[in-house]
């Protein structure tokens, strides 16, 4: 399986861990995301995995169709993600998330120079 990657964690948020493609083809990096996402992962970082087809073709029907096949790679990374892995931060509510940014809080979020 690809490393594990996790991201800071802080008392006040927990730590963000995402599975990285580390250049594996697409089926065993699916099932890697599947794996790693049941085990508490929140994501994935990928690059080859998705994309190889797309840039080692120079046949321009071909590249398309790999364009096209690395778009629904995606898809279907973003499907397994969305079913085992860990959101960041929990759901809120819609009253939750209207009392955590009342009128005008983008004011003082960054201020201007």
């Amino acid at each position: 399986m690809g490393p594990i990657v996790t991201f800071g964690a802080s008392r006040l948020a927990p730590p963000i861990r995402q599975v990285l493609s580390a250049g594996v083809g697409h089926e065993d990096f699916r099932t890697q995301v599947e794996i790693a996402g049941k085990a508490g992962a929140s994501g994935y970082l990928a690059g080859r995995s998705i994309w190889r087809d797309a840039v080692s073709n120079h046949v321009p029907a071909e590249r398309a169709a790999a364009i096209e096949l690395a778009g629904g790679r995606l898809d279907e990374l973003n499907k397994v993600t969305r079913a085992y892995g860990r959101p960041i931060h929990p759901a809120a509510s819609l009253p939750e998330a209207i009392e955590a940014m009342p009128d005008g809080w983008f004011s003082s979020w960054h201020p201007a120079t």
